[in-house]
């Protein structure tokens, strides 16, 4: 292999030169390098200057499964609203159920890299003290914590709102308070 001093090859991780640059390389500095992706893409640019022309270079490529990100789980009384798979750039979306607040991003990407990783950690669903509800049709309330005990000193106030015309009925299901 031999390519001039002034010559070089320029390796990015994705499908075009906008992508992350892997580095340039000249001269001796390609001779046993290895580069691996993080997605099914790898762009290479040769690029030699106006005066002498050298023997060039030669590489072998392999195309192998991608590493995905390990899969994030799912919060404790949420689920997922879309799971488009664990490669790079993939998003998971999260809610929660009726009644749980949602703590932390509902949406975790799959970053690029040498390790795949989520973007945040996994949301929790909490049920929480108060709140309000507006426009309401049907929902649930759920006591602070539930189902775990609730804390001591609380003070929590719901404000339910229907739509003008409209009249709100609770029917309470399960009552544990000491």
């Amino acid at each position: 292999m031999r390519i001039l001093e002034l010559d070089a090859v320029h390796v990015y991780d994705g499908k075009d030169s906008s992508s992350r640059p892997l580095g340039a390389f000249t001269k001796n500095e390609l001779t046993g390098l290895i580069l691996n992706s993080t997605s099914n893409h790898l762009w290479l640019e040769f690029n030699s200057n106006g005066s002498d022309t050298g023997q060039g270079f030669q590489l072998t490529y392999t195309s192998f499964d991608l590493v995905k990100c390990e899969d994030p789980g799912i919060p404790n009384y949420g689920y997922r609203i879309r799971d488009e798979g664990h490669f790079t750039d993939t998003v998971v979306l999260y809610s929660c159920n009726p009644g749980y607040a949602m703590h932390g991003s509902n949406t975790l990407t799959c970053l690029s890299g040498d390790r795949r990783v989520w973007d945040r950690p996994l949301p929790s669903c909490v049920a929480e003290c108060g709140g309000q509800i507006h426009a309401a049709t049907s929902g649930r309330i759920l006591s602070p914590g539930y189902p775990s005990p609730y804390d001591n000193n609380l003070h929590c106030t719901w404000v339910v709102e229907a739509d003008p015309g409209k009249t709100i009925r609770y029917l309470f299901y399960w009552v544990s308070v000491i």
